[in-house]
């Protein structure tokens, strides 16, 4: 009896065990994608070098652009900034076609994206590595048509993300 439940055992064991490395696969895969805070911060801190304000800045704007990490685009696309594709200098992998948004880039990961938004910044639109004030940045951005809306709406919007995200 105890020979026969040893043998159930061990063909359970053996089953199992690759649900579980498939399981924690997936978790791997989808890491950062939960916690896209931390995957900007970590491709800013390794690609650029932003001080933290400015990694927090670049944080913000995604988190407007992405509805903080909730947007269809977000989720569908890996793109952390609603970032349409560019001719060139990029880690995207194509576009998407999404209603209003028909050029919206799709990228492997929030990694790429990040690392994306990095060429965006400093090869594709050369911006200057330090802002003063959100508002500073935002009409810098709004000077590179990084988006639609006004300025004051844009700038208004960006510090409330930005309070909501650090407090301050």
């Amino acid at each position: 009896m105890a020979v026969r439940v040893l043998r159930s055992l061990r063909k359970l064991s053996i089953l199992l065990f690759p649900i579980g490395l498939l399981v924690l696969l997936v978790m791997w895969l989808t890491k950062s994608k939960r916690n896209p805070q931390q995957t900007i911060k970590s491709i800013l801190e390794k690609e650029t070098d932003l001080d933290p304000r400015m990694i927090r800045f670049y944080t913000a704007v995604s988190a407007l652009e992405t509805n903080f990490w909730s947007s269809s685009y977000f989720m569908k696309l890996n793109n952390l900034f609603n970032m349409t594709l560019p001719s060139k200098n990029t880690t995207a992998k194509g576009r998407a076609g999404f209603g209003k948004e028909p050029n919206l880039a799709i990228f492997d990961s929030v990694e790429d994206s990040a690392k994306d938004f990095v060429l965006y910044l400093f090869t594709r639109f050369n911006y200057p590595k330090n802002f003063f004030t959100l508002d500073d940045l935002a009409a810098y951005m709004k000077k590179k048509k990084y988006y639609e809306s006004s300025e004051k709406e844009y700038a208004i919007r960006l510090n409330q993300v930005y309070k909501k995200l650090y407090g301050t």
